[in-house]
């Protein structure tokens, strides 16, 4: 009789997991899409861009009125146009060797104060300074008036501070302690490293350690945090500007990366192991309190690295609403003034550019 009552319960207990989906049990700081309060549908309008061949990022800057894509199939690679009309006004960052010019062009941010604009070169490890006021006009210089060779043996995507500093993905060294963020005085010199990892189960090497965590980041528009989230783990994380972690959280599908080391052409290097998912597309975005990322939750097995998800947090992390877009995208930056996000796609010829006025 023992022995019946404990088969029939275990059954019973079999049968409520699977009726409630046998979802796992919410640790503090997890959620998932079902905590969000609200879902919307947007629709984008395609906009057509002179000159563009293939934008792979873009930075929108509305007290000049200015769009600007990267663009990496010319022979500059930075276009620029009205941000109202759409006008082409001006290419610049020329591509080569020269000491005013590129191998590489990973991320625009512009400085309002000191009315600057700052073009990343991962290559040359410096960041390249543009006066505003010379990208506007047509026939202004197209040369930089400086630039900062930043002390590091290699730079990911580093971000202009209030304070004057820079903070990039941690520069991670062999048999050295980890360190999630790095950050260098206004000269690039390095001043200390801060910022911890996400929690893994995988006993990684720093090597794997550091691919496992490759994520996007950005300052917030007040200047007063940085934001991230991780493209191989679905974890958001907000820090101040002194590297301090304010809050991680972790969802919506409670995963963590999964990488390897294999030898290839004698050559040793970490890759995405087998059930690898992708998690958070690009770098967020965050005014005083809202975060906009954009999210793919799909296997790497899955072709394409575009996303029609876009997800809405408070200032504290806190899941509000889930976007729907009409027209998948693969990049994003706000005009916040105007609650305008402005996105590139590359699913539409010639139509890259995608315009989504927000709630």
């Amino acid at each position: 009789f023992l022995s019946i009552k404990i088969t029939y319960t275990h059954t019973y207990i079999s049968f409520f997991l699977i009726i409630t989906g046998c979802k796992p049990s919410k640790k503090p700081n997890q959620f998932y899409l079902s905590d969000f309060k609200d879902r919307e549908n947007l629709s984008g309008q395609l906009i057509k861009l002179s000159n563009l061949q293939r934008p792979m990022d873009l930075c929108v800057i509305p007290e000049r009125n200015l769009l600007l894509i990267i663009d990496n199939r010319d022979i500059n690679y930075v276009k620029v146009y009205n941000l109202t009309t759409y006008q082409f006004i001006k290419s610049f960052v020329a591509i080569g060797t020269g000491p005013n010019e590129q191998l590489a062009c990973a991320r625009l941010q512009y400085d309002q104060a000191a009315k600057n604009l700052y073009a990343i070169d991962l290559e040359k490890r410096k960041i390249f300074i543009y006066s505003i006021d010379s990208i506007c006009v047509p026939s202004a210089s197209k040369l930089p008036i400086a630039d900062i060779a930043i002390d590091a043996n290699d730079i990911y995507r580093p971000v202009l501070l209030n304070s004057g500093k820079w903070v990039d993905f941690g520069n991670i060294k062999k048999d050295s302690k980890p360190y999630l963020l790095s950050f260098y005085d206004k000269n690039g010199k390095q001043l200390f490293q801060k910022g911890t990892y996400p929690h893994t189960k995988a006993d990684y090497t720093t090597d794997e350690l550091c691919a496992a965590s490759v994520c996007g980041y950005t300052r917030s528009a007040d200047g007063d945090h940085i934001i991230l989230n991780y493209y191989n783990t679905d974890y958001i994380d907000l820090y101040d500007t002194l590297g301090n972690l304010e809050k991680r959280v972790q969802g919506p599908d409670i995963f963590e990366s999964k990488m390897k080391t294999i030898s290839r052409f004698r050559e040793t290097i970490v890759v995405p192991d087998k059930g690898s998912r992708y998690a958070y597309a690009s770098s967020p975005r965050m005014n005083a309190n809202t975060i906009y990322t954009l999210y793919k939750g799909r296997k790497m097995s899955v072709k394409g690295y575009h996303t029609q998800t876009v997800l809405s947090f408070d200032g504290q992390l806190k899941p509000q609403t889930i976007f729907n877009l009409s027209q998948p995208i693969f990049a994003f930056d706000m005009d916040w003034h105007n609650k305008t996000l402005y996105a590139l796609t590359h699913e539409f010829k010639d139509n890259y550019l995608v315009k989504f006025k927000m709630p």
